[in-house]
């Protein structure tokens, strides 16, 4: 059951990139030259896209592969999975990789009252 899970999120993961490289600048003029594309993070960095589970049965999805604690990616050593980042060393230097920020702001509107159109 969690391997049909981590190939639904893995497939979902592919297609949303494949969806995003196909859009266009709908402002750019239509003879204006291709804008260069931009990386977020050194390309040798660990993008943490998911984690699933648990305690000692989390799983994250780095870079679009599953990976759990003691995986190496990269050239960097899966150390730690918490329920928002993994913690990782490479080079001798420990470092962290979080989750994209995806908290949405709700506004309230306040000036209906409940029963009152």
């Amino acid at each position: 059951m969690k391997s049909h899970i981590v190939a639904a999120l893995l497939a979902t993961t592919a297609v949303v990139q494949a969806s995003a490289a196909d859009l266009r600048d709908p402002m750019r003029p239509p003879n204006a030259p291709a804008a260069a594309t931009s990386h977020i993070g050194a390309p040798s960095s660990l993008q943490l896209q998911a984690v699933m589970g648990s305690g000692q049965s989390r799983v994250a999805i780095v870079n679009e592969k599953v990976v759990r604690v003691g995986d190496t990616i990269g050239g960097a050593l899966i150390t730690e999975i918490s329920a928002e980042a993994i913690h990782y060393s490479r080079g001798g230097k420990q470092l962290v990789a979080s989750l994209p920020n995806t908290k949405i702001s709700v506004r309230v509107n306040k000036t209906l009252q409940a029963g009152q159109p």
